[in-house]
């Protein structure tokens, strides 16, 4: 028994203290949530089987972020989903659920995999036998699976390539390659399982080639494209509006379109001013009579028994009606009428994508319709006779921008801390205060007296208006997103729930693939409501787009979504704000013209300051420097300064230092107790150039660049070195990860600039100053054991606590790494310097699970990480978003603002009530011994 417990003791001195997440604080100060995505497919389970035993519980999708999943139809929770590669290696084309299974076509080249519905298991998979297609000839690939055969088309410029591969083994059954010069990237085209349909709204022809006289040897003839007009099939082709569209603008929508109906192996619906229905069968293409009458939308669904079910919308009103193919007569009972949720005076967006199943009811035996929803905004709505069943907002799982919100503090805390009540005098001051306290205590305990009565019928209505108010510690706050969708929502930093959403179907990203979230007044400037604007491209000519909204509530503010009429170059928000405490927003278009947002700021806020504004636009090789010196009222202008060229390649990203980014040390003590000052230059930018040198070999390129001047602080070159590349810019420092193709490894480099032993100004920096000599740059790099997919750094209110990186791993989980373990004065040998806290130079970084903050979360395809500070100095908040969404805290130098968890706080008390005893005490003891000196 003494040996048990010596071993017991043993084993508890041996083992580490750990700074891990201790079990019970699992989402106590942080929530995660599981999205899929863009919803491109969608199948119930084993619909020909649900009319005997009843309704699917189960919804098999696929998504446009390559994600096949399952949802459970009662509670729409995920049960379960793979995440396949991204980009075309793990594009879905296909989707099929029958037997148990769900079959789809992934991949470059493709590749069949069939999954077990139950169990989420892989079943079989099979490579057809074709070569990997690069991107630029790949052009746009069509799919087919049918039973024992798949069908793959590829489309280029002027050429059409059809396979026939088997299901089972992959080879190839028939081939055809032939060569159409009509065929262009606007040519809309869809395949059926016996037809390739193409639609040509310049040749005003409907063609189609026949599949089943595809060739199967080298002998025998191919097929050929047969062609009819459109206005024989009764479609007419819309005209563009003169001046909406651009030819060079990706974001253009198709005035002829042509879609697959869902249920369907046969039926395509082709749509321009008009609608019809076609029928694919024996090769041929017949329009179906009834169907041209416009009436038809491009969301269809067919089922097995010929009932083919349409959506029409009216505002907030979805209806879905059942046809029958072989009468054209509407079934009245299987169509289902709802109201959708949506926001005042606002329409519920258009219908992408429609799935129905028809079940028979248990108690009565008559056939009642489920519906499946996908919107435009890309939120999926369940719909039954009762009316609407579930939602999801997948639109989360494309977000591009995020902005953090403070919250106002309540109205009692305002009365509280109002600055008149110093006017009144004390009296009057402390009436007041005892005035204000007591109404707090009052509406606390009303409050508590109707939650005690209500249950908890009134939680929603008190969480709504908790939303709404500060916490002591300002950490509860709104998270502003905005979606690739046009959607914008308001998140709840400590619940994960929606506050309010906004959809703006003409809202589109910028051709970088992001958009631009500007907070222009924040809620501390009362009575004036806080304002955010939102710079992003217009939907059919990619123009700007400017929406002006107030972040709390999500209404539009003055001007709202304004419409401009020319393309932005750049956007940024300027330091200086007006009368009314808003800061303005400048947009620069191509044509160099500058323009303000709101355009009552131009005089107070701009032209003031024209003399050290400084503009730096960028396309793909060159930067160049502007000033808006010879402004003018009502004519702001820019005039070039200088321009750089940054070999080798492409400008792949221009990463200035964030937006209030404070230093809070200007110096670094040596060992020799000397200081080290930083370079401290609020202007420095990094550019990174990717391309190719002489022996074509990967080559990137880093430059540190001063955007006021132009001049070029440091570069360095990197060969043999792909990406991604994520760069995190702060204080005097950077870091970027990349991926080293030599070695074969994930590296990350540290940089961190230094002035030298002097200071040149040590009140503010200038860039147009010359500084004594070149600032001293200290570079090292290091291995890290994973991948990296997102990146960025903790920040605090004054940057008094040390900074943590934050990588979002390949592996998905999001590691905190210690500044100090990537600083490049990491001393190489015991001869170099000895600073506090500077560690000898190892070339692994290590990241012990302690330091995964997302603990056994695992979070994939992460697009970014936000980080934002609070009232606490010690404090940072972090959110994750990607195809997941994640929040949490972190404390970079432990909480040293505040009482841990575990205080003791009756032992203080005791301490305390003891310490007030004794001094009582000993202050009789202290008069009585003064008294009794005092006699003698």
């Amino acid at each position: 028994m003494h040996v048990i417990t010596v071993l017991i003791l043993l084993s508890a001195c041996v083992i580490p203290a750990t700074l891990g997440l201790y079990e019970d604080q699992i989402g106590k100060f942080d929530w995660i949530q599981r999205g899929i995505g863009n919803v491109v497919l969608a199948e119930f389970e084993s619909s020909s089987s649900s009319a005997e035993t009843g309704q699917a519980r189960r919804l098999v999708v696929a998504t446009e972020q390559n994600v096949l999943a399952m949802f459970n139809t009662k509670n729409r929770e995920i049960a379960w989903r793979h995440v396949f590669e991204s980009g075309s290696l793990g594009k879905i084309e296909t989707l099929r659920v029958r037997d148990g299974d769900a079959s789809v076509v992934t991949g470059n080249p493709p590749l069949l995999r069939v999954f077990d519905l139950h169990t989420a298991a892989l079943v079989r998979e099979t490579q057809m036998m074709m070569p990997f297609k690069f991107e630029l000839e790949y052009g746009k690939r069509l799919v087919h699976e049918s039973d024992g055969s798949i069908t793959v088309a590829h489309l280029t410029e002027g050429a059409v390539e059809l396979i026939r591969f088997s299901s089972t083994s992959g080879t190839k059954m028939a081939q055809q390659h032939t060569f159409e010069p009509w065929i262009t990237n606007t040519t809309q085209c869809e395949l059926s399982s016996t037809v390739l349909v193409c639609a040509d709204a310049s040749l005003g022809l409907l063609l189609s080639l026949p599949l089943n006289k595809l060739p199967t040897n080298a002998k025998d003839q191919g097929a050929q494209f047969t062609s009819v007009s459109l206005q024989s099939v009764g479609v007419t082709v819309p005209a563009p509006p003169p001046g909406e569209v651009v030819s060079d603008c990706p974001h253009i929508p198709a005035a002829l379109t042509i879609h697959r109906v869902h249920g369907s192996h046969q039926h395509l619906v082709l749509k321009g001013s008009s609608s019809v229905l076609l029928y694919c069968s024996a090769g041929e293409v017949t329009v179906i009579p009834g169907g041209a009458a416009g009436s038809l939308s491009t969301a269809l669904s067919l089922t097995s028994d010929g009932v083919l079910y349409t959506v029409v919308q009216d505002r907030q009103a979805v209806r879905i009606s059942g046809f029958s193919l072989s009468s054209g007569s509407e079934l009245v009972s299987r169509s289902l009428s709802v109201e959708l949720p949506a926001a005042d005076g606002e329409a519920v967006p258009a219908v992408r994508h429609l799935s129905v199943e028809q079940y028979s009811r248990r108690g009565d035996g008559e056939i009642a319709v489920r519906a499946f929803l996908v919107m435009e905004d890309h939120s999926v709505h369940l719909l039954a006779a009762p009316g609407l069943v579930w939602s999801r907002e997948e639109a989360l799982a494309s977000i591009l921008v995020v902005e953090a919100l403070d919250l106002p503090v309540s109205a009692s805390a305002v009365s509280m801390h109002d600055h008149s009540l110093h006017t009144s005098g004390i009296v009057g001051s402390l009436v007041q205060r005892v005035r204000a306290q007591s109404s707090a205590v009052l509406t606390w305990l009303a409050e508590l007296l109707e939650g005690s009565l209500s249950g908890s019928g009134t939680s929603s209505s008190s969480e709504s208006q908790a939303v709404l108010n500060r916490d002591p510690f300002n950490q509860h706050k709104l998270l502003i997103v905005a979606t690739a969708s046009g959607k914008l929502f308001a998140l709840d930093n400590w619940t994960a729930r929606v506050v309010w959403s906004s959809y703006q179907p003409r809202v589109r990203a910028l051709p970088t693939g992001k958009m631009l979230l500007y907070l222009q007044r924040t809620v501390a400037h009362f009575p004036h409501p806080a304002q955010m604007a939102l710079v992003a491209m217009q939907q059919g000519n990619c123009n700007a787009v400017v929406y002006t909204f107030n972040p709390l509530t999500g209404e539009p503010m003055t001007g709202g979504l304004q419409l401009l009429p020319y393309r932005v170059s750049q956007a940024s928000m300027l330091h200086h704000n007006d009368d009314q405490f808003v800061k303005p927003v400048m947009v620069v278009d191509t044509e160099l013209g500058v323009h303000i947002f709101p355009p009552s700021c131009e005089a107070s806020a701009v032209l003031p300051h024209k003399d050290v504004l400084y503009v730096t636009m960028r396309n793909t090789t060159h930067l160049s420097g502007y000033s808006l010196r010879p402004s003018k009222p009502g004519a702001l202008s820019l005039t070039p300064v200088w321009s750089s060229y940054f070999p080798p390649g492409v400008i792949t990203g221009v990463f200035p230092k964030r937006s209030g980014d404070r230093l809070h040390s200007s110096g670094r003590v040596m060992a020799d107790r000397s200081v080290l000052y930083k370079y401290n230059n609020p202007n420095l930018a990094v550019v990174l150039a990717q391309g190719h040198d002489n022996v074509n070999k990967n080559v990137l390129s880093v430059y540190l660049l001063d955007l006021v001047s132009g001049a070029v602080v440091d570069w360095i070159s990197h060969r043999f070195v792909s990406g991604p590349v994520h760069v995190v810019h702060s204080e005097n420092w950077v870091v970027y990860t990349y991926h080293n193709d030599k070695a074969r490894r994930h590296e990350i480099h540290s940089l961190e600039l230094f002035e030298g032993p002097t200071q040149a100004n040590a009140t503010a920096f200038s860039s147009l100053a010359s500084l004594p000599q070149a600032p001293i740059v200290e570079r090292q790099a290091y291995i890290l054991p994973h991948g990296v997919q997102a990146a960025s750094h903790t920040i605090t209110e004054k940057s008094i606590t040390n900074k943590f990186l934050l990588l979002a791993l390949q592996t998905g989980g999001i590691a905190q790494i210690a500044r100090w373990l990537v600083d490049p004065r990491r001393p190489l040998s015991s001869a170099g310097p000895r600073e506090e806290g500077l560690m000898p130079y190892a070339p692994e970084v290590p990241i012990p699970p302690t330091e995964i903050i997302s603990y056994n979360q695992t979070l994939p395809r992460v697009t970014g990480i936000f980080t934002g500070s609070t009232g606490l100095e010690s404090t940072c908040i972090v959110f994750v978003y990607g195809l997941d969404l994640f929040f949490s805290r972190v404390f970079p130098s432990k909480m040293f603002d505040v009482l841990k968890d575990d205080f003791d706080y009756n032992l203080i008390s005791a301490v305390l009530i003891g310490l007030v005893v004794a001094a009582i005490v000993t202050r009789k003891f202290a008069q009585r011994k003064a008294l009794n000196q005092l006699w003698k």
